[in-house]
């Protein structure tokens, strides 16, 4: 499980990262082809643990071996997780393959998320963070090319919007939005939200120690940080573009039902 912690107003909340075209199988339902191993993605007729692309389980290679596999098919492909402990079951994800490229930053953090599934085991949930900035996922969106996204909004004929946005490099700014919003679901994790104000009581008291979880307190709240500020990029540019405010962030809800009838992975 990925989880991206993130300040919001008096608080720190914790939010999970997931695929949001990813369908959880039914386990009865699922047939592997012969030969094909777990903790694995299957796309096409291929397999990536025996793909050349397959080097040191890198995140950016893993979205470009689905993209490269993929590429002139409309079929989903498959994540395949690590077996129970003391378990022949797995679970296994369909997914709708990604769009097209946006930028190295976000293809990243694609593969992160797939590499994460990939290597989860079932019974065993283990919380890894995230830092979109450390990840650099907003770095294009900067100050002075939502400045002028802004004033095209603002002062531009809707008939020229598009034309001035492409004439001004913005394009990029539009793709990336859409990415992020239509590939990543992000849920409050219940029960894991923490007033700052006790948070940071809690780092003080710690402080005086100077022990590892200093470091590692001091280290998730700069995470936290990171998240706020390139949330608020996002928010900005979502605002300009559509006149609203961003909701990405959500409340759990439901799980939808397993699939029933499950295609063959092969």
């Amino acid at each position: 499980m990925l989880v991206v912690p993130i300040i919001n107003r008096d608080r720190i909340m914790n939010v999970e990262i997931k695929l949001k075209n990813a369908t959880k199988l039914d386990r009865k339902n699922i047939t592997l082809k012969e030969g094909v191993s777990k903790s694995n993605i299957i796309s096409h007729n291929s397999d990536y643990n025996t793909s050349s692309y397959n080097i040191n389980d890198d995140a950016s290679l893993i979205t470009e071996y689905i993209r490269n596999s993929g590429i002139l098919y409309k079929k989903n492909y498959f994540i395949v997780t690590k077996e129970e402990a003391e378990s022949t079951e797995f679970d296994s994800f369909e997914v709708k393959y990604p769009r097209l490229r946006v930028n190295e930053n976000i293809d990243k953090l694609y593969g992160e998320l797939v590499k994460d599934l990939k290597n989860s085991m079932p019974d065993n949930i283990k919380g890894h963070y995230i830092d979109f900035g450390k990840l650099g996922i907003t770095k294009n969106i900067t100050k002075e090319k939502l400045k002028t996204l802004k004033d095209i909004a603002d002062h531009s004929d809707p008939k020229d919007y598009k034309r001035e946005i492409e004439e001004n490099d913005l394009d990029d700014l539009i793709i990336e939005l859409e990415f992020l919003l239509n590939e990543f679901d992000l849920t409050i994790i219940p029960e894991s939200t923490m007033k700052l104000e006790y948070f940071d009581k809690l780092l003080d008291i710690f402080s005086n120690i100077k022990s590892r979880d200093y470091k590692a307190l001091k280290n998730y709240k700069q995470i936290a940080d990171n998240n706020k500020e390139c949330y608020s990029k996002i928010s900005k540019l979502y605002n300009i573009v559509y006149n609203d405010s961003l909701n990405w962030i959500h409340k759990e809800t439901p799980k939808e039902k397993a699939k029933v009838n499950m295609k063959k992975a092969s």
